[in-house]
């Protein structure tokens, strides 16, 4: 009898319950994931954000990114590895204002993000 194994596509994902996926107890984070058209739900346990190498360590890093989800997810990812990080305003202008004032040395940003901080960043 020959094995195989099952293909599954994101589709087949989006449609199991948050409830069916889960595969730990522990302290978690679930955030909207915009797919699309379609919105689903994912969860992360903070132990496993905390392994995402979305960085290295800093005194002071800022969290810019365009879904706030995700914004929370990166944060959450600074406070695991003992950082703690300030979140960007929507508003480029206060964002790096504040990020001066904070004097960061790090920052986690997105794509669409970082250009908007790209002429603060030239000074």
């Amino acid at each position: 009898m020959r094995f195989e194994p099952k293909i599954f596509w994101r589709e087949d994902f989006l449609d199991v319950p948050l409830s069916q996926r889960r595969y730990k107890d522990a302290r978690s984070l679930i955030k909207i994931v915009h797919e699309g058209k379609r919105l689903f739900l994912s969860e992360w346990s903070f132990e496993d954000i905390g392994r995402e190498p979305w960085g290295i360590p800093s005194a002071r890093v800022l969290v810019y990114m365009t879904d706030p989800h995700e914004a929370i997810e990166k944060s959450m990812w600074c406070y695991e590895n003992n950082m703690v990080p300030l979140i960007g305003e929507p508003d480029p202008d206060i964002a790096m204002f504040t990020a001066s004032k904070y004097r960061i040395d790090s920052i986690i940003a997105d794509t669409v993000s970082l250009p908007k901080l790209l002429p603060f960043l030239e000074q």
